[in-house]
């Protein structure tokens, strides 16, 4: 069984995975894999460099991913374009790490940009971490470094969360900051999950 990670910036996806992790699930990291595909000398690198011009190179020609992300934060054509050619890599290397784990029962992958690059189909169960927009600014605000109007240009380039909401199976709210509450959701739905795979 395969499920699926998602939320919206700075909801607490990665906290989820985290817990998942110490509780010995396999956890696949969609942006890690992101970041992978950005090293220097990938095809995706090159590809990238070509499209956005050497300007976003650092001086050991590696991507400046700030300056990167300007451009993309500010225009939504640029955004489309970085996507189109890093997530084909992305789904790739998904699937290529799922095929090998077919001795596992369950395993995670923790996508940000699930549905706006429509990978819900490779999933049989799509779980969605939510938070208020208040949260959401507050930790963007305190984890960046930024203010408060560029954080809410970074959640508002995503899907709304209501919107995710409406087509998760699964939701798990982080409005607080202990792992208490997210422990006890979690083993509802790992409970539930399970109780499926014992169906089939």
């Amino acid at each position: 069984m395969v499920v699926g990670i998602t939320g919206s910036i700075a909801t607490g996806k990665t906290r989820v995975s985290d817990i998942l992790k110490e509780m010995g699930y396999e956890v696949i990291d969609a942006d890690e894999i992101a970041h992978k595909a950005l090293e220097i000398n990938t095809p995706v690198y090159f590809q990238v460099v070509e499209k956005f011009g050497k300007t976003i190179l650092n001086d050991d020609l590696t991507i400046n991913r700030k300056s990167l992300g300007d451009i993309i934060f500010n225009d939504d054509s640029s955004k489309r374009i970085l996507e189109g050619l890093v997530h084909p890599f992305v789904i790739k290397e998904i699937e290529e790490f799922i095929k090998n784990k077919k001795n596992q029962e369950i395993i995670f992958v923790t996508v940000p940009l699930l549905y706006e690059a429509n990978m819900e189909k490779m999933f049989d169960y799509i779980i969605v971490v939510y938070t208020s927009l208040e949260k959401q600014i507050e930790r963007l605000i305190t984890r960046d470094g930024i203010s408060d109007e560029f954080a809410l240009t970074k959640v508002s380039n995503q899907m709304p969360l209501e919107e995710k909401k409406k087509r998760a199976d699964f939701l798990i709210c982080n409005e607080t900051n202990g792992n208490d509450s997210l422990v006890i959701m979690i083993n509802e739905i790992l409970n539930i999950l399970k109780e499926k795979i014992n169906e089939i």
